[in-house]
């Protein structure tokens, strides 16, 4: 997939993760960003590739003769086509008793259970699994809404703990598909996320690890396809130890969606110094400019390099499905973050040192400052040729002075504490020696 990218595309990494009718969606993006129509006779391949691990087979056969430019198909595309029609009628007509039963699988009485039900209606397990299948096959073809209802209703009349889960899969892939249904998407996913962690059962540590890789990366589909709020909330919920322990063996590269998750975030600093550690140490195995202007600002102090590195980020983000919407509000955290940096390396600065860094006029940059200044509760005091000092944002060397400060100001008050005690106790022992003479003379 080099073709297809620059060197920092991430295409051919993610996809490997990802439910294949997604890749299609990426497939589509990558194909409406290539401008001079120079991959389209690779992602035509590609996508042909895809579909072909689809049940879209009319799509599969249209776009085979497209490529190939000719009516004619393979044997071996039309009998894959007839199988699957065989087994797709073959799950309906199995999953019948079923779906004439769904208004009392849906809304079933009171004191009716759904093992009753089953019991009553004679539904075998082979009518479940069957229904399953039809969910499945109803999936492959595209048709994601109706595939979603019927899993519902097998994951209800599951009894096999172990296929649950794999339901469940089934149902947040139809909501990643489904626009219209993303209010549900929430709930299911996390209900998703926590089987994950939970269903450990039996699995060996290689099952566990795929498993969460699998989830990470569907995560992205979920988070980073909505809104900023949205994407904020990667972070919140997958850098922990143990999907850092996933992301460091398997997939570094996801380093990437955490940076931009961070500097979408209203309170980035929580974050921040972690994963600029996280950062420094996956570099020697992955890096790309986003990664890069985390190491600069937060590890090397380079804010020249961050901003380098920023604008080569700019690029890399136009390209990719998932992050190409957020580039003005990841600007704004970039800026913001060599602001505050900057502002703790120096004690004043000119406006035009500012602005020349991060290559704006000064106006805006004096507005930004202002802005963001206000926002950190700091005050900005600006002099002759516009020479600002930052009041209330600590440089390195007042850092060290205040902390200085605050450790001897710890060390008086213990002083004094140890005082105090001594003082009472020897009042203590006055008291004491003071009872023993009465006691002598009664």
């Amino acid at each position: 997939m080099e073709e297809l990218g620059s060197k920092y595309d991430l295409t051919s990494s993610v996809s490997k993760f990802l439910d294949d009718h997604f890749v299609l969606l990426v497939i589509k993006f990558l194909g409406e960003r290539d401008f001079n129509n120079k991959n389209q006779k690779n992602l035509a391949i590609f996508k042909l590739n895809v579909l072909q691990k689809t049940n879209r087979h009319e799509d599969t056969i249209k776009m085979y003769k497209e490529i190939n430019e000719t009516e004619t198909v393979p044997k071996e595309m039309l009998e894959k086509n007839s199988k699957f029609l065989k087994q797709f009628d073959n799950w309906l007509k199995l999953s019948k008793p079923i779906i004439e039963l769904l208004p009392k699988i849906v809304n079933p009485k009171k004191d009716t259970s759904i093992e009753q039900l089953k019991k009553e209606n004679n539904i075998t397990e082979e009518n479940v699994n069957s229904l399953l299948q039809y969910s499945r096959g109803l999936y492959g073809r595209g048709d994601y809404l109706t595939s979603l209802e019927y899993l519902k209703i097998t994951q209800l009349l599951c009894s096999e703990e172990s296929l649950k889960l794999e339901i469940q899969w089934g149902k947040v892939a139809c909501l990643l598909l489904l626009p219209n249904e993303r209010e549900r998407l929430p709930l299911e996913f996390e209900t998703l996320r926590t089987l994950v962690d939970k269903s450990r059962k039996n699995k060996s540590k290689k099952k566990i690890l795929q498993e969460k890789t699998w989830l990470l990366h569907w995560a992205l589909c979920y988070y980073f396809t909505s809104d900023e709020k949205s994407a904020s909330q990667f972070v919140d919920k997958f850098f922990y130890e143990h999907y850092v322990e996933v992301i460091s063996s398997i997939c570094p590269y996801l380093l990437r969606y955490l940076v931009i998750s961070t500097f979408l975030h209203s309170k980035r600093k929580n974050y921040t110094r972690d994963l600029a550690r996280l950062i420094k140490q996956q570099r020697p195995y992955y890096s790309d400019p986003i990664t890069e202007v985390v190491y600069q600002i937060y590890i090397t102090s380079d804010l020249e390099k961050a901003q380098e590195m920023y604008e080569q980020a700019i690029k890399v983000m136009t390209g990719d499905f998932f992050l190409h919407r957020f580039i003005e509000k990841f600007t704004y955290g970039v800026r913001a973050s060599i602001f505050e940096s900057f502002c703790r390396i120096h004690r004043s600065f000119y406006v035009s040192e500012f602005s020349n860094l991060i290559k704006v006029n000064e106006d805006f940059a004096k507005k930004f400052m202002n802005g963001h200044a206000k926002l950190l509760a700091m005050e900005l005091t600006y002099g002759q040729d516009n020479l600002v000092k930052a009041g209330s944002q600590n440089t390195i060397r007042r850092q060290f002075n205040t902390r200085t400060r605050y450790q001897n100001q710890r060390f008086e008050n213990m002083d004094q504490t140890i005082q105090n005690f001594e003082i009472l106790r020897s009042e203590k022992l006055e008291q004491e020696k003071n009872q023993q003479k009465k006691r002598k003379k009664k």
